[in-house]
């Protein structure tokens, strides 16, 4: 049954396609021809008005139509009979081609033109994936490779056992733990060529950069903690914005992939960060599902391993994950997987100025060692006091379980602190005689004591409760309440 053809919005039609698309259109034609029927195209993917006329005509006509009919269909539709002649004259010229490659060329033609319509909006994501996904099973092959033609390569490092080159790397804990002060000196020690902390002088790598900043402003935050690192400016790309035919936007990494792909051609970009990685992500994109997730990530991890670039991706985590670092990335696990290396960035539970790093899964090497660093304000001219990190001595000897340990340690210490504070401020209170139980435990509040720990301080100190006639809660040291030798109890 022929099909109608599906009238074009004017908004879409805006929609253009590069000049050296013709080739692939008119490859794109001559398949319709032959298979008028087939769905895998339509006529609003041509770009000019004689093409999209001719493709109209081809799809109203169906199975079995004619070339003079087309032509002459064609015709009657547009005021252009030459050129459409012309279109037509080309697509047939591609008639020696079998159909397998002319079916590749509509699907590069269906590719490309939902690519350009998905950049200016005309499309959403789902429209998107459905364009540039095979929908052919019968076109589709399956390709190996047997494993002893294999050319096996060791992995390259960009930070040895840490960072790794050609991959994903996703650093992941609460704000206020210093990651973005972290990556401006990863990305300094890259600029000079600098070795990262322990590791040898002969594995620095020195590169450009491009750093994707979604909440520091490079004005003010990003430049000036990289003055402070020492780095080489005139290495580092610190991106502003998109523009495009609509103005100015934000980066999102499905949809402006060609573009960091074209940054990235020339070999000399050696790290890429997104901080954080939710901001370069697409609101069509739901972030707690593995699959969408999946699919919005895929582009840089395929751009990681074509280019050999390390890309770093920064996660926020919304609320506290307690001693449980596998929890600390936020949103779906796929970030997790997608990652090579991941890492929990957090505060040491055992010195409040120090922040940890802790492998929580390096599928390329075994975990590596904990690493620590402390900040402190930079004296480097125009770095305004920015942030700058100093490590640790040496690596640590911990890991996830040692540090589920210090945390209950530290936890332990702090509620005995705790209880000893409430047991002395009950002790002073309470030396001059008993006092009402309710302004006890406001004037304990006051002294940031929970209510709690102020029970569990009164059963320390075995505390005396009395209840007045009046009805009021008396609270005294023990003994406080006890009558006197000879004297009569009057309380109720």
């Amino acid at each position: 049954m022929p099909r109608s053809p599906r009238p074009a919005r004017s908004r879409r039609d805006a929609v253009t396609l590069p000049p050296d698309s013709e080739i692939t259109q008119s490859k794109a034609l001559m398949h319709l021809i032959r298979r008028p029927g087939d769905g895998l195209v339509e006529a609003r993917f041509f770009q000019s008005p004689e093409l999209r006329s001719l493709a109209e005509a081809i799809v109203e006509l169906g199975d079995g139509a004619q070339a003079e009919a087309i032509v002459e269909a064609a015709t009657r539709r547009a005021p252009h009979g030459a050129d459409i002649k012309v279109a037509f004259d080309i697509a047939m010229s591609f008639g020696d081609l079998d159909d397998r490659e002319l079916t590749k060329a509509v699907r590069e033609l269906r590719a490309l033109w939902a690519s350009r319509a998905y950049s200016v909006g005309e499309i959403t994501l789902a429209e998107l994936n459905r364009y540039t996904l095979l929908d052919d099973a019968d076109d589709a092959e399956l390709v190996f490779v047997r494993a002893d033609a294999v050319e096996v390569k060791p992995i390259r490092w960009l930070f040895p056992g840490y960072i790794p080159r050609g991959k994903v790397t996703l650093f992941a804990g609460r704000p206020k733990t210093a990651k973005s002060a972290m990556l401006c000196d990863f990305a300094a020690r890259v600029s000079r060529g600098m070795p990262f902390p322990y590791a040898d002088p002969a594995s620095a790598v020195r590169a450009r950069i491009i750093m994707c900043m979604a909440e520091d402003d490079p004005e003010d935050m990003v430049v000036p903690r990289l003055i402070g690192a020492g780095a080489d400016r005139g290495m580092i790309e610190i991106l502003r914005f998109v523009r495009d035919g609509r103005g100015e936007r934000g980066l999102d990494i499905a949809r402006d992939i060609a573009n960091l792909e074209r940054w990235c051609a020339s070999g000399e970009v050696g790290l890429i960060i997104f901080d954080p990685v939710m901001s370069f992500i697409g609101a069509d994109t739901d972030t707690n599902n593995d699959a969408s997730t999946r699919y919005a990530l895929s582009p840089i991890k395929k751009l990681a391993e074509t280019h050999g670039i390390a890309v770093i991706l920064n996660s926020h985590q919304r609320k506290d994950f307690g001693d449980d670092l596998q929890a600390a990335a936020m949103g779906s696990t796929a970030f997790t997987a997608i990652a090579r290396a991941t890492f929990a960035v957090c505060h040491d539970p055992q010195d409040k100025d120090r922040k940890l790093i802790i492998s929580t899964g390096v599928n390329v090497a075994k975990d590596p060692k904990a690493l620590a660093f402390t900040l402190r304000s930079s004296d480097a001219a125009d770095a305004f006091g920015a942030p700058t990190l100093t490590w640790a001595e040496r690596p640590l000897d911990l890991d996830e379980r040692g540090f589920r340990q210090l945390v209950r340690e530290q936890a332990a210490r702090d509620s005995g602190s705790e209880l000893t504070k409430a047991t002395d401020f009950l002790g002073r209170v309470l030396a001059s005689g008993p006092m009402a139980s309710k302004a006890l435990a406001d004037l304990a509040r006051g002294e940031g004591i929970s209510d709690r720990t102020l029970d569990r301080a009164r059963k320390e100190l075995d505390i005396a409760r009395k209840k007045l006639p009046d009805g009021t809660w008396m609270s005294g040291l023990p003994g406080a309440f006890d009558p006197a030798p000879g004297a009569k109890d009057t309380a109720a």
